[in-house]
């Protein structure tokens, strides 16, 4: 969609898919990447989290504040494509299933409402296991 800044300059034969009140819209299925699909329908946004000081206060030989927790910086994103899908397939779902990454963060702000999720890594694993001990 990068090539597709804007919804005019997506050829008209085409425009339905992004239409949700189209009832061909419903129809499309979307295949792509867990890379582009992140890339293309979220934004990664920072924030400044306030540090905590200490009940009372403490300063270090400097004069410097020294701070229970400090002020940091945490990472998050957005998207605009919540509540738009009615299912994900999912191939290789090892690449999700930690909470703490950004691709889990995109898909569980997306909000489908069916999932399915596939793996073969284990078998795959278990058989390369097995052939190094025939």
């Amino acid at each position: 969609m990068k090539d597709y800044p804007s919804l005019e300059s997506i050829p008209s034969h085409l425009q339905y898919i992004f239409d949700n009140s189209d009832p061909k819209a419903r129809k499309v299925i979307v295949v792509t990447t867990y890379k582009t699909h992140k890339l293309q329908t979220a934004t990664k946004m920072t924030r400044k989290i306030p540090g905590v000081p200490f009940k009372k206060m403490r300063y270090d030989e400097k004069g410097q504040i020294i701070w229970k927790k400090p002020l940091r910086t945490e990472n998050y994103y957005i998207t605009n494509q919540s509540n738009i899908y009615s299912l994900m397939i999912a191939d290789k779902a090892q690449k999700i299933k930690n909470i703490s990454t950004s691709l889990w963060s995109v898909l569980y702000l997306q909000s489908f409402p069916k999932t399915l999720l596939y793996t073969a890594t284990p078998m795959h694993n278990s058989i390369k296991v097995k052939r190094c001990f025939h």
